[in-house]
C-alpha cells in the first residue's frame, strides 16, 4: 500500500483529540442543563436523550438493584426502586418537553421531527405506565 494512502486511512492525533474532546462533552451537568433548555439539536436532544442515555441508565439500575436487594430488606428495596423509577419518569417526562420544544423550532426536520414526538411521547407514556403498574403492587 502507498505511504499516502496508509496515512489517509489512519487517523492523525488531531483527529484523535478532537474526537475525544466531542465525546467529553457529552453527559455531564453542563450537557443534561443543555438537553432540557432545547440548545442542543434535535437529533442530540432525541438520539442522546432516549437512547444514549438508555446505555447509562439500564446498566446503573440493574447493578443497584442487585447490590440493594443483598444489602436491603424487602421493604427498603421496593421504596428504593419506586423512588429511582420516579426520577427516571421526572427524567422522560422533561426530555419528552425538550423534543417537543425542539421539534417545534426546528421546520427542517420535517416529518422526523413529528416522528421524534410522538416516539418520545408513547416511550413517555410507556414508562410512566410501568411506574403506576409497579407502584400499585407493592
Amino acid at each position: 500500500m502507498p505511504v499516502q494512502q496508509q496515512s489517509e486511512n489512519n487517523a492523525s492525533r488531531e483527529d484523535i483529540a478532537v474526537i475525544i474532546a466531542e465525546r467529553n462533552q457529552h453527559f455531564h451537568l453542563q450537557w443534561f442543563k443543555d438537553l432540557f433548555s432545547g440548545r442542543l439539536s434535535l437529533g442530540d436532544t432525541f438520539w442522546l436523550g432516549y437512547m444514549g442515555s438508555t446505555l447509562i441508565i439500564t446498566p446503573v439500575t440493574f447493578v443497584l438493584a442487585i447490590l440493594a436487594r443483598g444489602f436491603l430488606p424487602a421493604t427498603y428495596f421496593s421504596f428504593g426502586l419506586a423512588i429511582w423509577f420516579c426520577l427516571l419518569g421526572f427524567y422522560y417526562i422533561a426530555l419528552f418537553i425538550a423534543v417537543a420544544r425542539k421539534a417545534l423550532s426546528t421546520p427542517e426536520a420535517k416529518g422526523w421531527r413529528w416522528a421524534a414526538v410522538l416516539f418520545a411521547l408513547l416511550a413517555t407514556m410507556g414508562f410512566l405506565t410501568r411506574i403506576y403498574a409497579y407502584l400499585i403492587t407493592i
